[in-house]
């Protein structure tokens, strides 16, 4: 025979109350968890963005280091054609070097780097029309100098390059700057 009543208090089990009270606790700790989560990857994302940026800036200023100290390159000595800085401003540079070393310019061995403000992109041109090196290059500051390391503005005077690339990220909240003194080993040999 089954007996209701006072014999069922006796018996084990949660009651409302405290269920409730476990749900609760287990929905702050699942919230607490999810928001750890959530920040976690946010940082995750702007880390990985950063990276991309720093790696970007590096590559370029690798590319632009190395075709300036290139500069002026003529190994046949030839005086029929000079080679070496062509323009020279504050975001764009051209010069030329003798790659294939014959002594005559060529249609590639001119070489422009200039920044484009509308897209912010930082583009390489070498006689094949201009390519995009860098993308995320809201500014680029190029400054010339002589043999004595005073600044020039006169192409056939430069002997070093100072460049300064400033990159920042999509969103406009990260950002990092680079900045070199290129000695272009070639000029005013």
């Amino acid at each position: 025979m089954i007996k209701m009543g006072a014999d069922m208090r006796g018996e084990k089990g949660f009651t409302l109350a405290e269920m409730l009270v476990a749900m609760v606790v287990a929905g702050l700790v699942m919230t607490a968890t999810y928001a750890t989560y959530m920040t976690q990857t946010r940082a995750y994302k702007t880390n990985e963005e950063v990276t991309a940026l720093q790696q970007n800036l590096r590559a370029a200023m690798y590319f632009l280091e190395r075709d300036l100290r290139m500069a002026g390159y003529n190994p046949t000595v030839s005086r029929t054609v000079r080679f070496g800085f062509t323009t020279v401003d504050a975001t764009t540079v051209t010069f030329t070097t003798d790659l294939n070393e014959n002594g005559v310019l060529d249609g590639t061995e001119t070489i422009t780097y200039s920044h484009n403000a509308t897209d912010n992109t930082l583009r390489r041109d070498a006689g094949a029309g201009a390519q995009i090196l860098a993308s995320n290059i809201t500014e680029v500051t190029l400054s010339y100098f002589d043999e004595n390391g005073a600044s020039t503005g006169s192409a056939n005077a430069v002997r070093a390059v100072e460049i300064t690339l400033t990159a920042r990220t999509d969103d406009d909240k990260h950002g990092r700057t680079l900045t070199n003194r290129v000695r272009c080993r070639n000029m005013g040999l």
